[in-house]
This record gives C-alpha cells, structure tokens and sequence, in this order.
C-alpha cells in the first residue's frame, strides 16, 4: 500500500470517528463521599448511673435527640463536623427519689474519609468535645443539684458498606466506635468552689441505612458510656466520689446526603 492510500485511508478512519460522553458520567460525587451530609435522629432506651462508693445507682427509660452536620469542599478528602446529642430521663432514675439526669454531648472535629467509593465509606473524625451531666433533683430533697462537665478529645471511625445500590437507591451497614477522655469540673448547687477531676469515654453504634435519592433513613443500636473519677475540691481535702453514666438505645435517624 502506497504512503498516499495509507494515509487516505487514517484521515477517513478519524473523520469517522466521534468521541461522545460516557452515558454514566456525572458531577455528582459517590454515594461514599458527598459534599454534605446532614442526619438528626431521635432515640429511646435506658439510663443506666452508678455513683461509686455505693452512694446511689439506678436504672430508668430516657430518650435522646441527635443530629450531625459534615461538609468538604471541592474533590478534597478532608472536611469538617458537629455532632450534637442530648439525653434526659424520666424521675425515677433512684426509684421514686423523683431525680431526672440529663446529658448534652457536642463533637466538633476535621474527618478524613478513608473510603470514598460508591461501595465503602470509612470516616475518620478527630476533635474536640464538650459533655455535661446535669442532676435535677426533688424540691426538699436532701441531695443537690449538680452538674458533671468535661472538655477533651474523641476519635471515632465509621466504616459503611453499601450491599446494594444503583444511582436512585443504595441499602448499607455501618459500624461506629469512638473513645476520648478530658479534664472534668464538678458544681454542686449551694457549695461554694467546684471539684476538678477527670472523664472517660466510648460509643459504639450498629445499624443499616436505606438511601433513596438525596434521602437518607437509618435505624441503628447506640451505646454510649461516660466515667467521670472522683474529683477533689480546688481547695481544701474534701472530694467527690465518681460517676458512670450509660445510655444504650434504639436510634431512628433521617436526613440528606449530597
């Protein structure tokens, strides 16, 4: 074959040719790595407290509210975090003492997703907390008000793993498990001064999610567990003894993804 057919024969090759868009291809980021995420929740299950010493303990039904916002910028793997939880109880913590005990938990941290796919998704968050305890107790109870804070760090990981899904709807199980400690302060109502010490923490969460869309609805078990040492008067010798603090429940979740 001659160079001048030869190269007849490539031109009309390439004027044959079109290059057209892949059918699938889309500025929508993976199900495993969305530019936003916003899930709130509401919980139902029991307190469980115990306050060392065998001072008090006891067991009763509480119901929490959760929600959690997460965004990124771009095509980052990086992005940032709140997560707020709060819990009460009914005022039979201690039988019929009438006490109620409240929890507030709020989680700001940078997350690194280590998945990002559309099959696995493995956050990794690392931040700061706040957590309080609060004790409400009965007019003319001989007991105080008082209230149980720390300010310190958590890491959590989250891995997902979506068994099925297509581009309008995705079925995943999850597993999260967090741990973090701080510097505790106590308040007793009425007493003068408060008692520093030291927290404890770890959370652990199981469930499925369903993604129909944008639409995220998930059911999971939580489990979340505070201790708190005994903490000593910032002046003087006396002290307080510690505290363990335990919600474990169903969670029904529901929210967006995009």
């Amino acid at each position: 074959m001659s160079p001048r057919v030869l190269a007849s024969v490539v031109l009309g090759l390439l004027a044959g040719c079109r290059i057209t868009p892949d059918e699938h291809a889309s500025d929508t980021p993976p199900r495993g790595h969305p530019h936003v995420t916003f899930l709130g929740g509401w919980a139902a299950g029991d307190v469980r407290h115990e306050t060392r010493r065998g001072s008090r303990e006891g067991e009763t039904d509480a119901s929490a509210v959760r929600a959690r916002l997460e965004g990124r910028g771009g095509e980052s793997f990086l992005g940032f975090g709140l997560d707020a939880f709060g819990q009460t109880t009914d005022d039979r913590l201690f039988g019929s003492q009438g006490t109620e005990a409240r929890l507030f938990d709020a989680f700001g941290y940078l997350y690194f997703n280590a998945g990002g796919g559309d099959v696995l998704t493995m956050p990794i968050r690392l931040g700061g907390v706040y957590q309080a305890v609060d004790f409400d107790e009965p007019t003319g109870s001989a007991a105080s008000d008082t209230r149980w804070s720390s300010i310190g760090g958590r890491l959590e990981i989250e891995p997902e793993i979506r068994l099925l899904y297509d581009d309008e709807f995705a079925w995943s199980v999850f597993g999260s498990a967090g741990c973090g400690l701080g510097a505790a302060t106590v308040e007793v109502d009425g007493v003068s001064g408060r008692f520093d010490g030291r927290s404890y923490h770890v959370i652990a969460e199981v469930g499925t999610r369903f993604e129909i869309g944008h639409v995220v609805l998930g059911v999971s078990y939580l489990d979340r567990r505070i201790r708190f040492d005994e903490a000593d008067a910032q002046s003087g010798s006396s002290s307080l003894p510690g505290i363990d603090h335990d919600f474990a429940g169903i969670l029904v979740s529901g929210g967006v993804r995009f």
